[in-house]
């Protein structure tokens, strides 16, 4: 996870802004009706530089170089796209950069160590929030990032 540490700010929400993106696969409020059906439409694997966002029924997961990175559920309405984190993977160096254990962290684990990293709790509303993009057509943008549909 560690390699994940782009400058942000915060290395957390760094991980985070390329885990879900790339996200990676990684702020945002939503409004609309869900796309959290079978066989929905946007289901798929998206692909951007060493990102990939996997979408499987309002559920998705992110790794980094084939790497687990993060997962959690997504909503999807008129072209907007909102990423929601339920856990973050931390490999041995990521988890030794934040203080933790490597494995998968859920969000109340994530707060935790956040905390305990003296980390505000501004702070980490504004790391775990949800991340809002766009999509159309086999492409979803996240902020400067753009995945498509392989």
């Amino acid at each position: 996870m560690g390699k994940l540490s782009v400058s942000m700010g915060k290395p957390f929400m760094a991980m985070l802004a390329l885990a879900l993106v790339s996200a990676f696969a990684v702020g945002m409020a939503f409004v609309g009706c869900k796309t959290e059906v079978e066989d929905d439409p946007l289901n798929g694997t998206y692909v951007g530089g060493n990102a990939t966002l996997v979408l499987n029924n309002g559920n998705w997961t992110a790794k980094e170089n084939g790497i687990d990175a993060s997962r959690g559920t997504y909503t999807a309405s008129d072209g907007t796209i909102t990423l929601t984190l339920t856990d973050q993977y931390f490999d041995s160096e990521g988890a030794s950069q934040y203080n933790t254990t490597a494995g998968w962290k859920n969000r109340s684990e994530m707060t935790a160590i956040l905390r305990g990293l003296g980390w505000t709790e501004a702070e980490i509303n504004e790391g775990l929030a949800p991340m809002i993009g766009t999509y159309s057509g086999n492409t979803i943008t996240m902020g400067s990032n753009t995945l498509t549909r392989q």
